[in-house]
Formats: structure tokens, C-alpha cells, sequence
């Protein structure tokens, strides 16, 4: 009965260790794609551009909220 326990363990600890393995490499190949050279600059003129349209929103509610 000691026998067989020992080899349960080890099989699970190599189970585990090829599982996370492959979900690294993944994520790898996706960090290069997912942050681009070209993409940096659009994203960087959308934020600006998403900030004044909510500075703008926020500062009508404001106003709206003050005189009520």
C-alpha cells in the first residue's frame, strides 16, 4: 500500500507542472501582440480624447447637481 502512494503523488506534481507550462507561453505571444508599436499612439489619443468627453460630462453633472 506505501507503494503505490508515492507514484500518486509524483504523477499528480507532473500533471500540474505541464499544465501552467503551456498557459506561459501563451501568455508570452500574446504580450507582443497585444501591446503594438502602432497600437501605443492610438490608444494614447483615444484616452485623451475619452478624458475631455467625460471631463465635459462630469462637468455638466456637476453643474446641474450644484444649483439642485
Amino acid at each position: 500500500a506505501a507503494d503505490p502512494h508515492p507514484p500518486n503523488h509524483k504523477k499528480r506534481m507532473r500533471g500540474a507542472v505541464p499544465v501552467p507550462a503551456p498557459a506561459t507561453s501563451s501568455f508570452t505571444a500574446a504580450a507582443p501582440v497585444f501591446l503594438p508599436d502602432e497600437s501605443v499612439p492610438e490608444a494614447d489619443d483615444d484616452t485623451v480624447r475619452f478624458c475631455c468627453t467625460m471631463d465635459e460630462l462630469l462637468g455638466s453633472q456637476v453643474e446641474e447637481n450644484l444649483p439642485v
